[in-house]
């Protein structure tokens, strides 16, 4: 039995698969996630319905109420299309990983589950910004292998595996996009 919260590595680089489901979207995105904490950001490179996106989370750069800045870069309807890139602040689907992300969410040990990607994980249950139910995965490495939310207002449900996980420093460069339009 799982007696604390394990620690989850810091810097990697990640293989995404993610599928959200409501209403309005139904669709499986995958790509590549870089998790950084030591230049406090998240990007996500992703393939979805013919398009090729690439959001940049700075979570150096917050609203009062928690939102973070993220810089959208679109490729669309096809690989020929001029990109575009846009900015604005959200509240991110995919957060900023630190070793101690458990314990600050005061995250509640749920079970062992058998993961299609990872095998035998850990399942922590937490609510992310007091109000959104999630449920982390993490392997045998102490690495996040995944995690699944429903949101309410939206009354969506998304699931995200992560695996194929690169430990080690993220280099800087990789968090430089061009400059978007406000």
């Amino acid at each position: 039995m799982v007696s604390r919260h394990p620690l989850a590595s810091l810097e990697t680089t990640i293989f995404l698969l993610t599928a959200p489901r409501d209403s309005n979207l139904s669709h499986i995105t995958s790509g590549f996630l870089y998790n950084s904490p030591s230049n406090n950001k998240v990007r996500v490179d992703q393939a979805f319905d013919g398009n090729l996106g690439s959001s940049l989370f700075d979570f150096a750069n917050t609203t009062n109420d928690g939102l973070v800045l993220n810089k959208y870069f679109l490729i669309s309807p096809s690989i020929t299309s001029a990109p575009n890139c846009t900015q604005y602040f959200v509240n991110p689907g995919f957060p900023l990983v630190t070793d101690d992300f458990l314990v600050q969410a005061a995250a509640v040990f749920a079970g062992m589950l058998d993961d299609e990607f990872n095998g035998r994980v850990t399942s922590w249950d937490l609510m992310y910004q007091g109000a959104i139910p999630v449920t982390v995965r993490v392997d045998s490495s102490n690495q996040v292998s995944g995690y699944d939310y429903f949101a309410a207002d939206q009354r969506t449900r998304v699931i995200t595996h992560l695996f194929n996980i690169i430990v080690g420093e993220v280099d800087a460069t990789t968090f430089d996009f061009p400059p978007c339009a406000s």
